[in-house]
């Protein structure tokens, strides 16, 4: 594509870097790679804190954050988002919208205007406390409506796809699978290192759906020199902590949240086995990445987690609420050698997106 045809595209998520979860590092791959590729890119993404630097750019790209409200982690009221994208949504060719459950994806599909809209769901089907629960069925009308204003829909799971299309009806011809990637070449110069004593890794949000809890609970079925390293911030935070000192596990698990990536990565090559129990995911950066990085797995064996579960990288947990059952697990992860993981690259990702996005255009 050359400068005549120069693509603009807004990227609209709730939250960005240096916000750390799978809907932000998708974004913030996707737009790096498409950028690469001649197309004008501006993630438009709103801050709960109120601290970060209303315009500026990260890693290249161009960012603009509005305040919002977010309770619990959740939602991300932004009337200063809405507004701007009420004035400039045709200022772009595409608007790429992420999130069902977060307020800015609905606000790109109400403010459709010339543009077209491309709608990136993450969805789980249901909310993760009572009260998102209770309000995800009236919610469901308006996030019908972003479905339905959408020219594409894109799921990163055949998992996600299957409960898209079982939750809303008539999309089907414009909802297709374009899974999350890898940055392959950071895992093949990954050097793995082996310690006297087992380590177990989490990495991701610490909500209350991921039960992160169990992995700690599932120590006490484990040698005392067994380590957990948890990596992630999120409302759960406080509930781990307390329940890691009423069980003495102070000096067991470490908890840890903003790190470079160099450091992440440093925690992958000395892990033993990588543990994600969650209850509801669409795909599962964190548990590819540790695959990629040659780290056995056990996870739930429920939502998309379960396309990562074949017996030998990768070990399932069909009742991620018995301690004895995920400790088992791990143990026998411990004891496997990996196969090579067929992993995707963020680069072919990409290809695949702005072939979407030129789809799209064309239509």
């Amino acid at each position: 594509m050359d400068d005549s045809q120069l693509l603009k595209v807004a990227q609209v998520c709730a939250r960005y870097s240096p916000y750390i979860g799978g809907i932000e590092t998708h974004v913030m791959m996707i737009s790096q790679w498409i950028k690469s590729q001649n197309v004008e890119i501006e993630v438009l993404s709103t801050d709960p804190s109120r601290k970060l630097d209303s315009t500026g750019v990260v890693n290249g790209i161009q960012v603009r954050r509005f305040a919002s409200i977010a309770p619990g982690d959740a939602y991300y009221f932004s009337p200063g988002l809405h507004d701007f994208l009420s004035k400039h949504s045709n200022d772009y060719d595409i608007v790429h919208a992420h999130g069902y459950a977060t307020f800015p994806a609905l606000y790109a599909a109400l403010t459709k205007n010339t543009n077209k809209l491309i709608f990136t769901p993450h969805y789980h089907k249901t909310g993760h406390t009572t009260l998102r629960r209770l309000l995800h069925i009236p919610y469901k009308i308006l996030g019908n409506s972003i479905f339905k204003k959408s020219d594409a829909v894109i799921c990163v799971s055949g998992y996600e796809r299957d409960l898209v299309l079982d939750s809303f009806k008539g999309i089907e011809a414009k909802t297709t699978i374009i899974p999350n990637g890898l940055n392959l070449e950071e895992f093949h110069k990954l050097k793995r290192t082996k310690a006297l004593h087992k380590k177990i890794l989490y990495v991701g949000r610490l909500e209350r759906y991921k039960r992160v809890d169990q992995i700690i609970r599932s120590l006490q079925c484990l040698d005392s020199e067994v380590s957990l390293q948890i990596v992630g911030s999120g409302p759960d935070r406080n509930r781990l902590l307390s329940l890691i000192a009423g069980l003495g596990f102070q000096k067991r698990v470490a908890v840890s949240n903003n790190l470079e990536r160099s450091d992440l990565l440093k925690l992958y090559s000395d892990a033993d086995v990588f543990v994600c129990l969650s209850k509801h995911e669409a795909y599962g950066i964190a548990v590819s990445e540790a695959l990629a990085a040659g780290i056995p797995c056990v996870v739930a064996n429920t939502s998309a987690l379960s396309e990562f579960v074949d017996e030998r990288n990768c070990f399932g947990v069909s009742n991620p609420e018995n301690p004895q059952g995920v400790a088992h697990a791990i143990l026998k992860a411990m004891e496997v050698e990996t196969v090579e993981f067929d992993a995707v690259s963020w680069e072919q990702v990409a290809n695949s997106m702005l072939g979407a996005y030129e789809r799209v255009i064309l239509a």
